[in-house]
């Protein structure tokens, strides 16, 4: 639902919420609304925690693909992943799944990072 919809009917609403859109395109972005929702429920500070661990999780991920990829045979590539969010209808994962993908050592051909959802 487009956030334009959420505001209309939210006015309608007693008493209107406050509306937090959380609209993530990237791991970056996933990790900053962690301290978008802390700000909007007055928890800051255990936002900021939270995102500092999550961000230390990442890093310890990607050390830890890049250390097997270190010992991967040479002339062997990354492994080829194809993340669907849905099977029918087929749906290729965007956003920040396919940047959690190369994160992790493999590769998303069908929709790489940085494209949209819809792969352009």
């Amino acid at each position: 639902i487009d956030v334009q919809t959420v505001h209309r009917i939210a006015k309608t609403m007693d008493p209107v919420p406050h509306i937090v859109d959380l609209s993530p395109e990237n791991l970056d972005g996933v990790l900053a609304s962690v301290l978008q929702v802390g700000k909007a429920v007055h928890m800051e500070a255990e936002a900021a925690e939270v995102e500092a661990a999550l961000r230390s999780r990442v890093r310890r991920s990607v050390e830890q693909a890049d250390a097997c990829e270190r010992k991967r045979k040479p002339g062997l590539s990354a492994p080829n992943v194809a993340f669907l969010e849905w099977a029918d209808p087929i749906y290729v994962g965007g956003h920040w799944t396919p940047e959690l993908i190369e994160l992790a050592g493999g590769l998303h051909p069908l929709n790489p990072p940085g494209s949209d959802a819809d792969g352009k």
